[in-house]
């Protein structure tokens, strides 16, 4: 049985590698150009002829491709913040695929896994699934199929990598706000002025205005209708409500 990498009651509410990107953002504010290309595809196999036909089959239609011939060394080598997909064989001597699988999930990776196998049962494929792998799939096997089902999954992998940037950037453009200033900006998107935001929050108009300018200024937002954008981003990813937001300062 594998032992839990993580301390228990760690405060943080992101998994290791989301936290890691909030990191990253921090000095990157995107990390789109860097990654859009990167596609690698991770084949883990104590057989190395099995790694050499895959490497050859993956590469025919153009992504990068590592091989491993362990679960150990994989785990020393990969980045896990890059996008693709690992093809992982479900028994190798050591750590096996569905140990090292599980290793993954606990250390919050979640790049999409396809097992293969040539000593497949329904136990196996079940508890793979179960644990959110793409597919289970028994040697021998249509080159096709392996190929359509990467495809399938790194498509996904982006499409998930991408949802999350957009969130961190999101919550990296709020997270300086105050709780009058999410307030002010709930109102502000809603249609009301300054006067009638000041007259809400027994503020004067000047005060208003000083909190519309720091929330422009904050958020990175240049008109309204950036602001407006901002907040339905936020709410759509539960980062922001005037009552419970859930990046601010006290007032």
């Amino acid at each position: 049985m594998i032992s839990k990498r993580h301390a228990e009651g760690q405060s943080s509410p992101y998994p290791k590698v989301v936290a890691l990107m909030m990191t990253i953002l921090e000095t990157k504010p995107s990390l789109k150009s860097g990654l859009e290309d990167e596609i690698t595809v991770y084949v883990v196999d104590d057989d190395p002829a099995v790694c050499n036909s895959l490497r050859w089959l993956i590469e025919s239609v153009g992504y990068e491709v590592e091989t491993f011939n362990s679960a150990r060394t994989f785990l020393d080598s990969f980045d896990p913040c890059g996008r693709g997909c690992v093809v992982l064989d479900v028994r190798m001597p050591g750590l096996n695929g569905l140990d090292l699988h599980e290793q993954l999930i606990e250390d919050g990776v979640s790049m999409p896994v396809i097992f293969i196998t040539g000593h497949g049962d329904v136990r196996m494929a079940v508890e793979a699934m179960k644990n959110g792998a793409v597919d289970f799939i028994e040697k021998p096997f249509r080159d096709q199929h392996l190929l359509d089902c990467l495809q399938d999954a790194i498509q996904a992998h982006r499409d998930s990598y991408d949802e999350q940037e957009e969130r961190l950037e999101t919550a990296r453009r709020l997270r300086e706000l105050t709780k009058r200033e999410h307030e002010v900006l709930d109102l502000l998107v809603e249609g009301y002025t300054n006067a009638q935001i000041a007259e809400r929050f027994e503020l004067s108009v000047k005060t208003v205005e000083a909190h519309r300018s720091n929330i422009r200024r904050k958020t990175d937002c240049t008109t309204a209708a950036d602001l407006v954008n901002l907040v339905h981003k936020a709410k759509r990813f539960g980062l922001h409500t005037a009552k419970h937001p859930r990046f601010s300062r006290k007032s």
